[in-house]
């Protein structure tokens, strides 16, 4: 029988906390609903502890295999009777007007589409506020989620729509669908504490925080591009990966961006602290490369540059980065994490300037040093190395531009790319 809100909870390995997750929900002021517990093929007495509950308002589902948080949640949505879903955590648990406030706010404000709250730390009782506003919401998303999670409500509706949870994200598939959900239309919290959140050795942000945070990487550079693509001015050119591959410089575009869009000089004063705090750091220590390196530093400052930005002649303020980048070529070429998408992007990005072309000497110390990447990799592919396509696509544009054509047309013969 249909409800009006379907709260969904994932749990595994939780025997120490999740009864007060249900109790939690059971003692709601809000009667309206039913709990979906999806039992991730626990290993200690949590499926015990869930169906002791004979409440009719609790539909238990055990996985038969560990497939994980997030994939639990999608399938707790797919037996969701709800027109709201609420996600709530095992190890965390609602005040008693949860729902009740969420849902009297979701029924009063037709487009918004899924709203959070504040929450309360336990243990320790620290209060955290939720961000209200949409607008800050959006730029708070460019750094970091803002959101916590178990506090969201979001309308079944557009979580259909979105498909859910992109299982592909392990461990931070809920920062990836809250972007989702922002870029899809308004998101909000309630300032209130509608839940408490349980910090514990055993949560997922502890015990995978390297694996989260690579994903967490991933998913904001992909908001980051969303956000600057979907706010830039007719005449601002696209974003791509390259440009926001340092996560701080990514934002400071994003924020120069938002600035021009909204009118607001705040976002470019934002913009220009985190660029100093960038400058402040900059050395030879900075590894070569695209991601959280020199190349991505180097190619989100051109893109400030040639969009006016940030001001300065690019060949003056580059000349010192350049001949640092070259001086280390030799070295780095041969080795096996060396970012060939990020030098080769870097070169192309550099020699489309048309002023680099009347000065002869500068020109030669591209040219040489292009050649010289060239031959480095027309060496590992035919010692059997096969490049990616980012790699390939690259080498498509030098050839369009008639730059080394005979040795583009090779590695683009052998990759069946001519």
């Amino acid at each position: 029988m249909p409800v009006q809100v379907s709260v969904i909870m994932p749990v595994y390995n939780m025997v120490e906390f999740v009864g007060q997750a249900i109790d939690s929900i059971l003692q709601q002021s809000f009667s309206d609903f039913e709990l979906i517990v999806i039992d991730d093929a626990s290993e200690d007495e949590t499926d015990m502890v869930v169906q002791s509950y004979k409440d009719q308002l609790i539909i238990f589902e055990r996985n038969n295999c560990n497939i994980g948080n997030y994939a639990s949640r999608n399938r707790g949505m797919q037996l969701a009777q709800g027109k709201y879903i609420a996600v709530m955590d095992a190890d965390d648990i609602a005040m008693p007007d949860r729902l009740e406030k969420q849902v009297s706010y979701l029924e009063k404000h037709s487009d918004v589409l899924a709203v959070g709250s504040g929450c309360i730390s336990l243990p320790g009782g620290i209060l955290r506020e939720g961000l209200s506003s949409y607008r800050k919401i959006q730029l708070a998303l460019l750094s970091n989620n803002c959101f916590v999670h178990s506090s969201l409500m979001i309308r079944k509706d557009i979580l259909l729509k979105l498909n859910g949870y992109n299982e592909r994200y392990y461990y931070s598939a809920d920062y990836d669908l809250v972007c989702r959900l922002v870029a899809a239309g308004k998101v909000e919290n309630l300032i209130e504490p509608l839940v408490g959140y349980r910090y514990h050795p055993f949560q997922i942000s502890v015990l995978h925080k390297e694996k989260q945070q690579f994903f967490a990487d991933e998913i904001r550079l992909k908001y980051q591009m969303n956000f600057i693509n979907r706010y830039k001015k007719e005449d601002q050119s696209l974003v791509g990966r390259a440009e926001v591959s340092v996560s701080s410089i990514g934002q400071a575009i994003a924020y120069y961006t938002y600035a021009l869009y909204s009118g607001d000089v705040r976002y470019k004063q934002e913009a220009d602290e985190l660029l100093d705090q960038v400058f402040s750091v900059l050395s030879a220590a900075i590894p070569a490369r695209l991601d959280c390196g020199l190349l991505g530093i180097t190619c989100g400052m051109i893109y400030m540059l040639r969009n006016n930005f940030i001001k300065g002649d690019e060949d003056e303020i580059f000349d010192e980065i350049d001949s640092l980048l070259f001086g280390e070529l030799g070295v780095l070429v041969d080795r096996e994490d060396f970012d060939w998408y990020g030098w080769l992007y870097y070169f192309r990005l550099r020699i489309s300037r048309r002023c680099l072309f009347g000065k002869g000497a500068q020109k030669g110390i591209f040219s040489k040093n292009l050649e010289f990447l060239f031959d480095c990799l027309i060496g590992k592919i035919e010692k059997d190395w096969l490049p990616d396509n980012e790699v390939l696509f690259e080498i498509e544009q030098f050839h369009i531009l008639n730059i080394s054509k005979e040795k583009t047309a090779y590695i683009l013969g052998v990759n069946g790319k001519e």
